[in-house]
């Protein structure tokens, strides 16, 4: 006799408990400790319910953290609406996204920081661009060259050199933890400061 399909409340509840079941494993043992067995024994249910509902382990953990990235998205577009001057917004960009990323540091380390473990298949890549935050820094650097307030370039590359530059001031103590960062406090700050000065046009 044929199951009678789950319903979508069913499907809805399952889903919520192998994502409950992921975020368990690794909140206790870390991102090498994720498998599909894992997942399915913790949330007790087959290996096959897994790649049911998540077209792979990468897809699965990225959800653990996609409400919440949607949140910093939210907030860093509502910085951008509040900034008339292209300088001023991209300042504060970068200022909003170092706050959200101290305020929640689980979320950057898992969702920002997330490195996928070589036995995890290579998702399919997609243009940096399309991220939300490299388009709202494209779109504030090439109004501020066109107001001569910002250098000549690339605003893809640039948008793209100021985020990897904060990340990478957030991320260094965090996986360098081993060191004292005298002024860790004012690394990001520092930073951005950095970054400020070099968007400016040459005298």
């Amino acid at each position: 006799m044929p199951r009678t399909p789950a319903t979508e409340a069913q499907r809805r509840e399952e889903s919520s408990r192998i994502r409950e079941a992921a975020s368990k494993i690794y909140a206790d043992k870390g991102i090498a400790a994720i498998s599909a067995r894992a997942v399915a024994q913790e949330a007790g249910v087959s290996v096959g319910k897994i790649y049911g509902y998540f077209d792979s382990l990468t897809e699965l953990m990225q959800s653990l953290w996609q409400g919440r990235v949607q949140k910093l998205i939210e907030k860093l577009q509502k910085v951008a609406r509040s900034k008339p001057d292209p300088v001023d917004r991209i300042r504060s960009i970068l200022e909003a996204y170092i706050a959200f990323a101290q305020n929640n540091p689980d979320l950057y380390k898992g969702a920002l920081m997330f490195v996928r473990p070589e036995d995890l298949p290579k998702p399919e890549q997609q243009s940096a661009e399309d991220l939300p935050i490299m388009g709202l820094l494209v779109d504030a650097i090439t109004e501020g060259q066109q107001a001569g307030a910002i250098r000549i370039g690339s605003p893809v590359r640039m948008a793209q050199l100021l985020w990897a530059s904060v990340h990478g001031a957030l991320a260094l103590p965090i996986n360098i933890d081993r060191f004292a960062f005298k002024e860790r406090d004012h690394l990001t700050g520092d930073m951005v400061d950095a970054l400020m000065e070099h968007l400016h046009p040459p005298v």
